[in-house]
């Protein structure tokens, strides 16, 4: 079994990310099992605001996880990933949730994403071939 929290580790640790900004539902972001896991490898992880937490976790369950993206909330998960990068110096940024990349996929951000499902498939590819 594969962990998914350990796979970014990896990850991070590869690429030589110092300072990351974890995005996932409210509960991901609040709790300290993800930080953790990090911080004992030296990698700091930041969560943004509470109030942009808030309106992360709504938007994934009430549209992202239904399929639904509108304009105006991509344009916002665009302005808080960039926020995060401008106000916390991040390196790059967690997409702790599988709907996420529905949103970041095709676009350019000026810090790079880390997407859960990409790394953890590539991960079990591996693992396969190994």
């Amino acid at each position: 079994m594969l962990s998914l929290v350990q796979v970014f580790v990896s990850e991070a640790k590869k690429k030589k990310f110092n300072k990351l900004l974890l995005f996932g539902t409210e509960g991901t972001m609040k709790d300290t099992y993800f930080k953790e896991l990090f911080e004992k490898e030296g990698i700091q992880v930041v969560t943004p605001s509470e109030e942009d937490c808030k309106w992360i976790g709504w938007y994934i369950e009430n549209e992202l996880e239904h399929g639904v993206i509108t304009k105006d909330t991509k344009e916002k998960f665009i302005e808080i990933a960039n926020k995060g990068y401008s106000d916390l110096g991040v390196d790059a940024i967690i997409l702790g949730c599988t709907e996420l990349p529905m949103v970041y996929g095709d676009v350019e951000l000026k810090i790079p994403t880390l997407d859960a499902t990409k790394i953890h498939i590539q991960n079990i590819i591996d693992e396969i071939l190994r």
